[in-house]
C-alpha cells in the first residue's frame, strides 16, 4: 500500500482521503500507472480537467453516498451539473442521457473508437477527446453550441459535420486528423 497526502493505493484501488475537497493535476502522482479504480469521498467538490492525465488504466469509479457534486452513471464519473468528468480508459461507454457538457480531458487518451453524443450535449471541453482512438462521432448534436480548443486533436476521425447551432469553435479543434472530411455548417466556423 502506498499513501500520499491525499489518497491511498492498494491493489489498484485509489481511495481519496476523507476531507480532501479538490483533486488537481498532481493529486495522483506516484500511483497513476497502478490505479484501476478511484473511490471519492463525500468531501470532494472540485476536480480539475487534467487530474486524470496519464492515469492510463483507470477503469472504474465509486463515489461515496452524500457527495453533493459527483456521481457514477453508465460507468462514467459525472458532475451532478450534467458534466461528464471522466470516462473509463479501456472500454466502450454510453454517454448518459441528460449529459450537457463533455468536460475538459473527459476522454483524453482513452481507447474509445466511436461515440454517440446525446442531444442534450451543448458543450465539448478542451482536449475532451484528444489523443484518443476516436474514429467516429455519430453525429454531433444539433443543440451543440461550444467546441473548445483541441477537443478532437490527434484522433482518427474521417468525417464530421459541425452543426449550424455551434456558435464558438476553439483553436485546433480537429488538428492532426489526417484525411478528415469536415462539413462546417455553423456560422462561427
Amino acid at each position: 500500500m502506498s499513501t500520499t497526502k491525499r489518497c491511498t493505493l492498494e491493489n489498484g484501488v485509489c481511495r481519496v482521503l476523507d476531507g480532501v475537497s479538490r483533486i488537481t493535476v498532481d493529486c495522483f502522482e506516484g500511483c497513476k500507472d497502478e490505479m484501476v479504480k478511484l473511490c471519492l469521498p463525500k468531501s470532494v467538490k472540485v476536480i480539475t480537467g487534467k487530474a486524470f492525465e496519464d492515469c492510463n488504466r483507470l477503469a472504474e469509479f465509486e463515489v461515496a453516498e452524500g457527495n453533493t457534486k459527483f456521481q457514477v452513471e453508465n460507468g462514467c464519473l459525472m458532475g451532478k451539473d450534467g458534466t461528464l468528468v471522466r470516462a473509463p480508459m479501456e472500454r466502450p461507454v454510453e454517454i448518459p442521457a441528460g449529459t450537457t457538457k463533455i468536460g475538459d480531458y473527459a476522454f483524453f487518451r482513452t481507447k474509445l473508437t466511436a461515440v454517440r453524443l446525446p442531444a442534450s450535449v451543448t458543450e465539448i471541453g478542451t482536449y475532451a477527446f484528444a489523443y484518443s482512438a476516436l474514429a467516429q462521432v455519430d453525429p454531433l448534436p444539433e443543440g451543440l453550441t461550444v467546441i473548445k480548443d483541441f477537443a478532437f486533436r490527434w484522433c482518427s476521425l474521417k468525417e464530421v459535420t459541425v452543426p449550424e447551432s455551434v456558435r464558438q469553435i476553439g483553436e485546433g479543434v480537429f488538428g492532426e486528423n489526417y484525411g478528415l472530411r469536415l462539413d462546417l455548417r455553423c456560422r462561427a466556423c
